[in-house]
């Protein structure tokens, strides 16, 4: 089995760890912009990225959400978006790596372990979100994404007009708005809450208890794309034409 493999990007540059990687030419480039691309020279490895807002906090890496799901080694050529400093792990066992998400908060357990204790759940930082000094954005301390702190000024949209409004959007002096991948809305779900399902005490404003549009198209039809539901936590799909609300983000710090 090989594991171990470390990459540490950052916007100056790349900065390797390893002998192995150091000759590695599967990182073929990296824009400012966050933009990191991979190419797999080994089929037979599973890639997962891990980034950091910044390399000095505790326990600063963080993984996309999703184990082993960043990179795959099926694909030829992948661009992936993870903000400020990157780490690359790659393994021949497609297990080896957990996801490190959030543990839900809820207390009142039927069954030992049943919020995933046992996983590789970790804390919310305290406080979980930040209000900005322009009070129109809110940074999550746990992601290291900033969101619109009103969920609700562009009203409802289809998917294009949804990504003209955040192409368009200057808020906070930030013009790299977007709209959000379905990773990213989900990564603001807390299944303790009823009603929003949103964490306790967040500072967002006019949050809809209803579907908001991801920029994720489902594998199967272009046309179709990801949407979650913020008074459910539901993730279901439908029509890019169809109006659902939109919750710009961008990149982190």
């Amino acid at each position: 089995m090989r594991t171990n493999w470390l990459i540490t990007a950052c916007a100056a540059g790349l900065v390797m760890a390893g002998t192995a990687l150091a000759q590695s030419p599967d990182i073929t480039s990296f824009q400012g912009n966050g933009q990191l691309t991979w190419t797999n020279s080994d089929t037979n490895l599973f890639y997962q990225v891990q980034w950091a807002a910044s390399l000095t906090a505790s326990n600063a890496w963080r993984s996309d959400y999703s184990s082993l799901r960043g990179i795959r080694s099926t694909n030829g050529s992948t661009t992936v978006s993870v903000p400020m400093f990157y780490r690359v792990s790659a393994s021949s066992n497609r297990s080896e790596f957990g996801a490190y998400v959030a543990r839900t908060g809820q207390t009142n357990s039927y069954l030992a372990g049943d919020d995933g204790q046992w996983l590789k759940g970790i804390p919310s930082p305290v406080p979980r979100f930040s209000v900005q000094a322009d009070t129109n954005v809110v940074l999550d301390n746990l992601t290291g994404l900033m969101w619109a702190r009103h969920a609700n000024l562009a009203g409802y949209a289809s998917l294009a007009n949804a990504i003209a409004y955040c192409t368009n959007l200057t808020s906070g002096g930030y013009q790299d708005w977007r709209v959000p991948n379905v990773r990213e809305l989900q990564s603001l779900l807390d299944f303790g809450q009823f009603g929003l399902i949103l964490p306790e005490g967040n500072p967002f404003l006019g949050v809809q208890p209803d579907h908001y549009w991801s920029s994720t198209t489902v594998p199967w039809d272009g046309t179709v794309g990801y949407i979650v539901h913020m008074g459910y936590g539901r993730t279901i799909h439908d029509y890019k034409s169809n109006p659902w609300c939109v919750w710009p983000v961008r990149g982190g710090q």
